[in-house]
């Protein structure tokens, strides 16, 4: 099943029009989750600044499967949390 990644900041916002394949909403979730939180932990790392407030999971059927925070994935010094 397609899923899409529709990414959220303060001053722009990303709707994904292409979407990716996933054989079940776990594991679109799961691997979704890992990648954030690779990104999210490099960019905090690097010092730079984070531009996603959060990231939203969508079916193709439009439908609203998880709202994923930035603030979820870093701690305040730049450590990964453990998922």
């Amino acid at each position: 099943m397609k899923y899409y990644i529709h990414a959220q900041g303060a001053l722009d916002s990303v709707i994904d029009q292409d979407g990716l394949e996933f054989s079940s909403q776990d594991q679109a979730v799961a691997e979704i989750v890992t990648s954030l939180s690779e990104i999210v932990g490099e960019m905090k790392a690097r010092g730079e600044p984070v531009p996603l407030d959060r990231v939203d999971i969508v079916n193709a059927e439009g439908n609203l499967i998880r709202t994923l925070s930035v603030t979820d994935f870093v701690s305040n010094d730049g450590e990964k949390r453990p998922r």
